[in-house]
């Protein structure tokens, strides 16, 4: 990904300090394409749509005056206009205590338990993205579309080896709330943590835990579980991810018994080095108050052309017995078959 680089005098007009010596620009477009055909109960996802979303990432670095370091990163993003986060998405920034231990700060960033969302490999995007389909969840944390703080840890279980933990204190606080200012509209608070070791060449494994109590005590508070692992070894890569989740953090589902047994294989394997095939398979168990009385179940056939900014990308997912929504069961015979082509282009 090319990065613009603007000069100190440039920073200085966006910082109050000339301490961060460096600024970058970066971030993509992508235009998505879908078409396909649905059995039973209309999926979230309609056919025959199109899409566009286009961001935009600011980041800094510079040297603290006790000899740390620091970095910062804030995202404009186009899905997030139509949302009380204005039009940001992900921001953060890190301080750097060590080369290999980190203090952060996030929005909506990939910290603690999140780290190990996706711990099998895909050729285009994970199982839980490709069209948002019911048929799937995705493993809960406390730092998407949250605040949160914590800490990274690396290289201190082996070479390669990455120890995360991250803790919101407050849930329901929106974005846009003022930085200065004590937001009281908490319902739970939470941690999450995750770990992940390199025990030999190749081979990646990854736990994560995530931890949130309400504070009404008729909800159900949040535990999600997860352990998986990659081997890659070129051309190929497969892996296996288990998911163990009970309760949710929508409110809407924390006073039911909500439960998902969430498992995932994919692999890939690299045609050429422009050209990349995925394969994905999920099987989801829910129960939304009752056991749903038929797995859901994902298969994602994906193809990936890279040409270096530019990549493109087509997906065929196929999922059954899909949920109307993520409050309710599984739904046996709602059906969809997906095609999906997508541009997108980094700058």
């Amino acid at each position: 990904m090319k990065k613009t680089t603007l000069g100190l005098v440039a920073a200085s007009a966006l910082l109050t300090t000339t301490a961060f010596s460096q600024i970058t620009v970066s971030g993509y477009n992508e235009t998505s394409i879908f078409s396909g055909d649905t059995k039973g109960t209309p999926a979230v996802i309609s056919t025959n749509s199109i899409g566009n979303e286009t961001v935009v990432r600011v980041a800094g670095t510079g040297k603290l005056t006790n000899g740390m370091s620091a970095s910062f990163f804030t995202e404009i993003d186009s899905d997030e206009t139509a949302t009380s986060n204005g039009s940001f998405g992900q921001r953060g920034l890190d301080i750097n205590l060590t080369p290999d231990v980190s203090f952060q700060y996030g929005f909506d960033r990939v910290m603690g338990s999140e780290v190990a969302r996706t711990l099998t490999p895909f050729a285009t995007t994970r199982i839980a993205d490709t069209t948002g389909s019911n048929a799937v969840m995705d493993f809960q944390d406390v730092t998407s579309g949250e605040h949160s703080v914590g800490f990274n840890i690396n290289n201190v279980l082996g070479a390669g080896s990455q120890l995360a933990v991250s803790y919101s204190p407050n849930m329901d606080a929106v974005s846009t709330s003022s930085s200065d200012r004590l937001v009281n509209t908490s319902s739970q608070s939470g941690y999450g943590a995750a770990i992940k070791v390199v025990p030999v060449a190749g081979l990646t494994i990854g736990a994560g835990y995530t931890k949130s109590d309400s504070v009404n005590p008729l909800n159900q508070d949040l535990t999600a579980k997860t352990l998986g692992f990659t081997y890659a070894k070129a051309p190929f890569a497969i892996g296996a991810q288990a998911i163990r989740m009970e309760g949710q953090k929508a409110s809407a589902l924390e006073s039911a018994n909500s439960e998902d047994d969430l498992n995932v294989y994919s692999g890939t394997y690299a045609i050429t080095k422009e050209l990349t095939l995925g394969l994905a398979y999920s099987t989801l168990d829910r129960t939304r108050t009752t056991k749903s009385l038929v797995d859901a179940k994902v298969t994602t056939l994906s193809l990936a052309y890279n040409l270096g900014p530019v990549v493109i990308s087509a997906d065929r997912e196929q999922a059954e017995n899909a949920a109307t929504a993520a409050t309710s069961n599984n739904v046996s015979g709602n059906d969809t078959n997906i095609n999906k082509i997508k541009v997108r282009v980094a700058f």
